[in-house]
């Protein structure tokens, strides 16, 4: 790899102060040059294809995510990582309502879209969920019994092979049969494991 660089740099050289101007330019990996002649030298190699696999082999592929924070309890789920941007997972989640632990349960899609800032967050995520169980007392019903939505700003890394900490903050309105809408101020606490 580095006398491909460095036969690269020689190329450049000598193009740069032949008498006639030309462009070269590194395509692929398989080694092939091309050069043509040009009235403004330009010198670029391209080197996408390297950085893209390198950085799609630092990306997680897969993750297992756990949470507690305020409303759902318990949050459990398995991921999957579409791109840079964006990610997937499945969950089961266990909440509480009206002061009663654990009295509503069902599963959830998060979606999350990441980004780059310097802000301390680094994605906006929303998680639909379908009530499936919901509890009175010692009283159990099954069936759909609800829904619930969220939407937040968080942080979580996306690197291959991590134990990860990671947080969300936002909103949630919840609406199960013969109540009043919940709407309620979210937050999560939770590890994810990237692989």
């Amino acid at each position: 790899m580095k006398h491909k660089y460095f036969f690269s740099m020689i190329i450049a050289f000598l193009i740069f102060n032949s008498p006639s101007h030309g462009l070269y330019k590194y395509i692929g990996e398989d080694s092939r040059f091309y050069l043509s002649e040009l009235d403004n030298p330009i010198f670029t190699i391209q080197n996408d294809t390297t950085s893209k696999t390198k950085s799609e082999s630092d990306r997680r592929k897969f993750y297992l995510t756990f949470n507690t924070g305020i409303l759902e309890v318990i949050g459990l789920g398995f991921g999957y990582q579409y791109s840079d941007e964006w990610s997937f997972a499945t969950k089961v989640s266990l909440a509480s309502r009206e002061q009663l632990a654990f009295s509503v349960s069902g599963l959830g899609v998060r979606a999350a879209r990441f980004f780059s800032t310097s802000l301390p967050f680094n994605n906006i995520n929303v998680q639909p969920t379908v009530v499936l169980l919901t509890r009175r007392g010692r009283s159990f019903h099954f069936g759909l019994n609800g829904f619930s939505f969220e939407i937040g700003i968080g942080n979580e890394s996306i690197r291959k092979s991590e134990l990860d900490f990671f947080w969300s903050l936002g909103g949630i309105i919840s609406t199960i049969k013969k109540n009043k809408p919940l709407y309620s101020p979210s937050l999560k606490l939770g590890l994810n494991w990237n692989f």
